[in-house]
C-alpha cells in the first residue's frame, strides 16, 4: 500500500495523550510489556511525557520498554521518569540479599537514537 496512506492509518489510531502518569500504580513487567505492545502499534506517537516511577519493572520490563522506544513507539518523548523501578534487577531482592542483575536492557535504552526530543531522564 502507499506509504502515505499507511501513515494516516497510524494517525488515525494514535491516541492524542501527551502526558501518561503510572507511578506507583503497582504495574509489572506484563504492564510494562503492554504499554510497549501500545508503543509499537503507534498508538502513543503524542505522547511526551511519561512517569512509570515506583514500579517493578525490573531488567525484563526495561527490555520491553527499550525495545518500544527504538521502535519509534514515542518519537516526541521529552520527559521519563523510571526511578524506584529496580530497572536492572533480574529478580529484585529476596530474602534481603541484592539479586542478580542485568544492565543490557538499560543499556539499549540509554543508547538509542529515537529519543531526539528527550529533555529530562529520571533514574
Amino acid at each position: 500500500s502507499d506509504p502515505q496512506q499507511q501513515q494516516e492509518k497510524e494517525e488515525e489510531k494514535a491516541l492524542p495523550l501527551e502526558s501518561l502518569n503510572l507511578g506507583r500504580t503497582m504495574a509489572r513487567v506484563g504492564g510494562v510489556q503492554a504499554l510497549g505492545e501500545a508503543m509499537k502499534g503507534k498508538r502513543l506517537t503524542s505522547l511526551k511525557d511519561l512517569d512509570l516511577h515506583g514500579n517493578d519493572l525490573r531488567s525484563e520490563g526495561t527490555r520491553h520498554l527499550a525495545s518500544a522506544v527504538n521502535a519509534g513507539g514515542v518519537p516526541h518523548l521529552r520527559v521519563l521518569v523510571l526511578r524506584e523501578t529496580w530497572l536492572t534487577y533480574v529478580n529484585g531482592f529476596e530474602g534481603g540479599k541484592k539479586g542478580e542483575r542485568d544492565f543490557a536492557p538499560l543499556s539499549e535504552l540509554l543508547l538509542t537514537s529515537s529519543l531526539k526530543e528527550l529533555e529530562e531522564l529520571d533514574l
